[in-house]
């Protein structure tokens, strides 16, 4: 078997298992044979004092067909 990694952000104005779900669901949607997913790094953007976005930088593995 060969994978493919490429990294993806996924963003929610909740919490940061909202963005990971949402960077999951992206590439469920586009990819075929997603394996796993590593998350590399969280942060959070504050735009003021009740506005944030959670975001996740996530790499996503999927296997290479022949």
């Amino acid at each position: 078997m060969v994978f493919k990694k490429i990294t993806l952000i996924g963003k929610s104005g909740e919490n940061f298992e909202n963005a990971v779900d949402d960077a999951i669901t992206r590439a469920e949607m586009t990819l075929d044979n997603v394996h796993w997913v590593e998350i590399v790094e969280q942060s959070v953007q504050i735009g003021g004092l009740n506005d944030r976005e959670y975001q996740v930088e996530a790499e996503v593995a999927f296997e290479i067909e022949d």
